[in-house]
């Protein structure tokens, strides 16, 4: 009877483990197409096609859907462009009881901007978080040491650098080691932690990967920043980049097509039609010779609705 109990607690556990992998999975499949809407938003926004844009954004607010800091950015940016400030209004007036954090962040934003919007709203004063505030110290210092690392121009600088390397990887791993709930739970990819994991050799950041899988899955680091990360990786190992992200040395590997680009960055929610946003067309790295990029992307664009 105990061993019947015993096998029927680990098909429980099995089970669960299932339903939460499958309820993860589907969450992240959610997220996905999210933000590949607001690509296209951003898309249609570059082309001053403001109206069907504004639309998009709408629904997916109305259908209770999490847009990302670029998503609201262009939202308020499109009610701005139509004569809409009073959406832009209750827009925040929601966000301030439902994502706190992006809300701060955008009336930062906005003040940055001049926007009058800004003047109608005050920040939320959060109380004081040790440890959020000890790890971005702690994180702040290592990025100060492979800054100084790489400006290094002395003889030895490369023995340097690698030294430096192993010391910022034991520390942020021990870090992420010993927070592994918060780094779980809470913790969003800043350009500092990008940049101290980007210059990272390949072992150390198969290491870590695991949590960028998971923050990636949580909305908790940019895609662009992931997609960075992998792509130099490829690169560093001698193979072709997935998603055109990292493009340094790219030019010495036999090309990757165009479409399949676009499939690796879809699949992340990373825009297939801008290099980063706002920074012009993704360049058709295949040999097509030339093309009217403009009428290419358009293209893509109608196929994909």
């Amino acid at each position: 009877m105990s061993i019947l109990r015993s096998s029927l607690g680990f098909h429980m556990f099995i089970l669960q483990l299932v339903i939460l992998q499958t309820s993860f999975s589907n969450t992240f499949s959610q997220t996905i197409q999210t933000q590949n809407k607001i690509n296209d938003v951003e898309y249609l926004y570059e082309n001053k096609e403001y109206n069907e844009a504004q639309e998009i954004l709408s629904k997916l607010i109305h259908k209770k859907k999490v847009l990302n800091f670029k998503g609201i950015q262009l939202y308020l940016l499109l009610n701005q462009k139509l004569g809409l400030e009073a959406k832009s209004t209750e827009y925040l007036e929601h966000l301030k009881h439902v994502e706190k954090h992006k809300y701060n962040q955008t009336i930062d934003w906005l003040a940055h901007k001049n926007s009058d919007l800004a003047l109608k709203f005050e920040k939320i004063e959060f109380p004081f978080d040790s440890l959020k505030y000890n790890l971005s110290l702690h994180i702040d210092s290592l990025s100060a040491l492979d800054q100084i690392a790489r400006k290094s121009s002395t003889i030895d600088s490369t023995k340097s650098l690698i030294k430096a390397d192993s010391i910022i990887f034991e520390n942020l791993f021990q870090l992420y080691k010993s927070n592994l709930e918060y780094f779980h739970t809470y913790y969003t990819v800043d350009n500092d932690f990008y940049h101290l994991i980007l210059h990272m050799i390949p072992s150390r950041v198969k290491k870590l990967k695991p949590l960028l899988k998971r923050l990636l899955h949580s909305g908790r680091i940019e895609p662009f920043y992931y997609s960075s990360i992998m792509d130099r990786t490829q690169n560093n190992l001698g193979k072709r980049t997935k998603c055109f992200s990292y493009v340094i040395g790219v030019e010495k590997k036999k090309p990757i097509s165009l479409a399949k680009i676009r499939r690796h960055r879809r699949a992340i929610g990373l825009s297939p039609y801008y290099l980063v946003s706002y920074s012009g067309f993704l360049p058709p790295i295949n040999k097509m010779g030339k093309i009217d990029l403009k009428e290419y992307h358009r293209n893509y664009f109608n196929q994909t609705k």
